[in-house]
């Protein structure tokens, strides 16, 4: 599950890029799942606070920013950013969960976190990058979260892999 859920290497790559081409320094990561975007945000410079509600992700987020020499820019830490969102300061990237199991969900309300736990994590920040799921009705997305500065649709290969929503400095 958690594989199927991380970011191809280009795609991260890319947004990671733009990220600090808008002059990101530190960035949060609140659900880093096995560490695929966090890893990449530490190798485009940036210094990462990244954190999962799963051990075992984050388990092997911690082996994979080592295996891929980045564990010296990410400090992981276990915590649900729905109970415990991240300190305030710097960007946010923020990635729900939208799979329980093999089943995707297509709800933003059944997502983790959830509408209201994203919003509250994205005050104050910088910079704010939602990666949201391309199979839903972006009407749908805009009325669960804040109007975004800029919406990009990334593929890779042909397939389209995500909606972004940009906020702030990287919009």
């Amino acid at each position: 599950q958690q594989l199927e859920q991380a970011s191809s290497e280009p795609v991260a790559r890319y947004r990671a890029e733009r990220l600090a081409a808008a002059g990101t320094k530190h960035v949060h990561d609140p659900c880093c799942g096995i560490g695929s975007d966090s890893i990449a945000l530490a190798r485009a410079g940036m210094q990462v606070e990244a954190a999962d509600s799963d051990s075992v992700a984050l388990h092997f987020a911690t082996c994979n920013a080592e295996v891929n020499g980045a564990a010296e820019r990410i400090r992981f830490r276990l915590a649900d950013c729905e109970l415990e969102p991240p300190p305030p300061g710097g960007a946010i990237f923020l990635d729900p969960a939208r799979r329980r199991g093999a089943r995707r969900i297509i709800h933003p309300e059944e997502w983790s976190p959830g509408p209201t736990a994203v919003l509250a994590a994205m005050v104050g920040r910088s910079s704010a990058v939602l990666k949201l799921s391309p199979a839903v009705d972006l009407d749908e997305l805009v009325t669960h979260f804040p109007a975004p500065d800029e919406i990009e649709v990334l593929s890779y290969l042909g397939e389209a892999k995500e909606t972004v929503f940009w906020y702030g400095a990287a919009a």
